[in-house]
Formats: C-alpha cells, sequence, structure tokens
C-alpha cells in the first residue's frame, strides 16, 4: 500500500556509492584544497562562464594567458599555455599522454594510474594540486601580482611535499568599536605555517609601534604561536 512512511523510505533508502566521491578526498592535503576539487567537480568554481550560468553579467577575460580569450574552467585548467604547459610537466614522469582528454578524464587518468602505494597517493594528489596552484596564480594576476612559470612548478612540487609550502600572512587594526582601520597582506615565499604566524604578527607589532598605536590586543588563531607569546 502507498503510504507516506513508504514513500519516506523510499526517499531515504540509501543510493549506490559513487566511485569519483571516494576518491575525491586526500587525507595528505589540507581541507581547503580537497574541497576545492569538490567544488571544480560539481562545477562550482567562480569562473566567468560559472557566473553567466548564476544570471552574473560579467566582461569575461581570461586572466591566466594574453589570447583575451573568455573564462571558461576548461580554459583555465587545461587549455591555456600555463596549464597545458604544467600538466605535460608531470604528466611526463607518470608516462600520462593528455592528447584529446578533456578535464574530468585527465583527473580520472591520475587516480587510475598505476604505481606503488606510496606513488599512488601522490598521484591522486597532483591534480587537485595543479589546478589548486593555477586557480592561485589566476587570483593573484586579477588582483594586481603574479607567478612565474619557475614559482608555479615550485609551489605544485612544495604543496606534494607538504608543510612547509607556499605560504603569506595577513592582518588587520580594529578600534576599540571593531572598526576597522588598516589591514595588510603579503606573500612570503615557502615557509612553515608556524613561520607564517610568526611573520605576520611581529610585522603588525612593527606597523603598531611606527603608529604609535598602545594598549593593543593581538588575536591569532595559534594555539601554539599564543602559549610561545
Amino acid at each position: 500500500m502507498f503510504t507516506v512512511k513508504s514513500t519516506c523510505e523510499i526517499v531515504k533508502s540509501k543510493q549506490e556509492p559513487r566511485r569519483d566521491f571516494e576518491v575525491l578526498w586526500n587525507k595528505g592535503l589540507p581541507f581547503k584544497i580537497n574541497f576545492f576539487l569538490w567544488r571544480v567537480w560539481k562545477r562550482k568554481i567562480a569562473t566567468d562562464d560559472n557566473l553567466k550560468k548564476m544570471r552574473i553579467n560579467i566582461a569575461s577575460r581570461c586572466w591566466c594567458c594574453d589570447r583575451k580569450e573568455k573564462e571558461t574552467m576548461t580554459h583555465l585548467f587545461l587549455i591555456a599555455p600555463i596549464a597545458n604547459m604544467l600538466w605535460r610537466y608531470f604528466s611526463l614522469f607518470a608516462g600520462i599522454n593528455i592528447e584529446g582528454m578533456r578535464l574530468q578524464q585527465l583527473i580520472i587518468s591520475w587516480w587510475k594510474q598505476k604505481a606503488i602505494p606510496k606513488l599512488q597517493s601522490i598521484y591522486r594528489a597532483i591534480p587537485t594540486i595543479i589546478m589548486w596552484s593555477l586557480w592561485k596564480r589566476r587570483n593573484a594576476l586579477k588582483h594586481g601580482s603574479g607567478i612565474s612559470w619557475e614559482g608555479m612548478v615550485e609551489m605544485t612540487i612544495e604543496v606534494v611535499r607538504g608543510n612547509p609550502g607556499w605560504s603569506s600572512f595577513g592582518f588587520c587594526f580594529r578600534d576599540n568599536k571593531g572598526d576597522l582601520i588598516y589591514a595588510k597582506a603579503k606573500g612570503i615565499g615557502i615557509a612553515t605555517n608556524m613561520q607564517a604566524e610568526t611573520v605576520a604578527i611581529l610585522i603588525a607589532l612593527r606597523e603598531c609601534f611606527s603608529r604609535r598605536i598602545q594598549n593593543v590586543i593581538i588575536e591569532t588563531d595559534s594555539l601554539s604561536l599564543k602559549k610561545i607569546i
């Protein structure tokens, strides 16, 4: 018989597990990079083509090359010259032929590449790291800075290695009402998490000294650094 309860059971029935979702999350990578890959897989990255699907009308421009083409996920992460070079550079070592592949096919090829267990975990992580590096470079160019080809390769290798990695710091000053009065951010190259946190507080305190700001309350999300201070 058809009942509300029977319908509820059908709706709640467990779906077949998807292999692609099982391998999306890599335990060796930071959560934000894993989450970034999930967004790429679901086509939820804020590239111009996806923004237009949300009816956000913008003048599309590719920031990753000089061709002045429209920005799409495929162009940014696969077709653009620097993206293609980066994929070829690392695919050469793994013996993967990228010719004629779509983005998802290329990612799956890395996941399925046979190797010893230690290398297999690296192969699974490489596509995520390559696209993360391309995304970081795109945002850097869009907001007034840039990363060279050598920097892209170095960044990708360092993320594979883990911490230390490509780092930056940022801080802001607020008055006693909580209103923002000053902010600063800057890249510091290859550093550990602790080094980046330490540099942020050091530069912030120097800025306070030069501006004659007294009675400072420091807020940090690093419990280790808080204990050290």
